[in-house]
């Protein structure tokens, strides 16, 4: 390990953090600084990039089409940063600049290749197709290609990646311009900059000592605990999925809708639709399911009309059980009378079948707050986006100073957004640091 004031021949960057974020950084700088600056990655695991095999459940959804570019906006093409992140307007203009660093150079004959995302990964190799909502997985269909073209990245780059170093203490030296940084078992590297990408692993001391203004973090983007009358149901709908439109509702009023998988656990609701509406629910929220938003049916079909077509058809008059067959599993059947109060086996009646058709198009359940913070996939949280200068990432306040990925207060919504914002975040950081850092001339 290099000691303080011995690297004289060069400068050094050291980006903390070996997930996403650092590991585009760490490319980034290392192919932009040249052989004139030293580029370090610090991971306290044992492998680089272990965070990334375990996104989109082994597949890696690394990023969604939706955020293509549109230079002449100014904006991704498909969506709205606002809806997909938060602090959305912070992470508009990081995109932009990512945009305006990394620009197109050469059309590419197997991809659309539409930001400077999909951009970078088409320069070092990956292949990629695209799935439902614009999710983008690597064509080989395991996040371990991803993985490896990012290591061969950095190799050819001769980043140096030391494992099994967990920085504790990074504190700036302003006599000799370094910042010094402490390893947990006492060993020490000095830094002319410095990158933290060590996402939700952040420690608050070490946030503390370089003055950075610090959100208490804490899991999105996961399953939702619902209260003990309604675990009562999910428990009968266990492993159970749907496709519908979940809305989480404050008081009376609508917070966000979702429309996507919903899928039934002991302990409350979990799947996509519901890690999405997680990132703002609050305990005494209610998700509201509507079971019949994903039929091809008309606005006005209702649990009457299907009645009456079925007494037409065969006549006879026909249960509650007999409406939902063909449109309900046998267990969904069963929670949606008892949630109606009707018997499944009676034939139905007006009064029942209303309410009974107000709890398909509204089935209710009582959040209680985040299931399982270990199936969370982001923590939100971190330094505050005041803090840092969009342009680069930098802290205002601190030259030499980088902050990246998920240590940002930044968090996006399921389908490759959290990714994008990595990448992004650490392609834009690493490039800044190497310009800033005395090497070779940024092209």
């Amino acid at each position: 390990m290099e000691q303080c004031g011995t690297n004289e021949s060069g400068r050094t960057i050291v980006i903390v953090g070996a997930g996403a974020a650092g590991m585009a950084a760490a490319i980034a700088a290392a192919e932009a600084g040249g052989p004139g600056v030293r580029v370090v990655l610090c991971e306290a695991t044992d492998r680089v990039g272990r965070t990334v095999l375990a996104t989109g459940n082994g597949r890696c959804n690394f990023s969604n089409a939706r955020l293509a570019w549109d230079a002449t906006a100014g904006a991704p093409c498909g969506c709205d940063l606002d809806s997909r992140y938060r602090n959305g307007e912070f992470v508009g203009r990081v995109l932009a600049a990512a945009e305006a660093a990394f620009p197109p150079r050469d059309a590419l004959p197997f991809a659309e290749v539409g930001c400077a995302v999909t951009r970078f990964f088409a320069d070092h190799g990956l292949l990629w197709r695209e799935e439902g909502e614009g999710r983008l997985y690597p064509l080989a269909n395991k996040a371990t290609s991803v993985l490896d073209v990012l290591r061969a990245a950095m190799e050819a780059a001769q980043v140096e990646m030391l494992t099994e170093l967990a920085v504790e203490s990074i504190v700036s030296d302003p006599s000799s311009g370094l910042f010094r940084l402490r390893a947990s078992d006492e060993r020490e590297l000095c830094a002319h900059r410095v990158i933290i990408a060590c996402g939700g692993a952040l420690q608050p001391r070490l946030a503390g000592e370089l003055g950075l203004p610090w959100k208490l973090q804490e899991p999105v983007l996961g399953p939702l605990a619902v209260v003990a009358a309604d675990k009562r149901l999910t428990k009968q709908l266990d492993n159970i999925r749907l496709r519908c439109a979940a809305t989480l509702m404050r008081e009376g009023r609508v917070v966000r809708c979702e429309r996507g998988e919903v899928l039934f656990r002991p302990y409350g609701l979990s799947g996509i639709a519901v890690f999405d509406l997680s990132r703002q629910a609050q305990v005494g929220d209610e998700v509201v399911l509507d079971l019949l938003v994903a039929a091809a049916l008309p606005e006005e079909a209702s649990l009457r009309s299907r009645a009456e077509r079925s007494e037409r058809i065969h006549g006879v008059v026909p249960t509650y059980g007999d409406i939902l067959r063909g449109m309900a599993l046998p267990p969904v059947a069963r929670v949606l009378c008892d949630r109606a109060q009707v018997d499944e086996r009676q034939p139905w009646e007006p009064a029942g079948l209303d309410r009974l058709d107000g709890v398909v198009r509204g089935l209710r359940f009582t959040v209680e707050g985040i299931s399982d913070a270990r199936q969370c996939q982001v923590r939100r949280g971190g330094v505050a986006v005041e803090a840092l200068d969009p342009a680069t990432l930098e802290v205002r306040k601190a030259p030499g100073l980088f902050v990246v990925g998920e240590a940002v207060d930044v968090d996006g919504a399921c389908g490759g957004f959290n990714l994008h914002w990595a990448w992004s975040s650490g392609l834009l950081a690493g490039r800044a640091a190497a310009s800033d850092a005395g090497g070779q001339e940024v092209t």
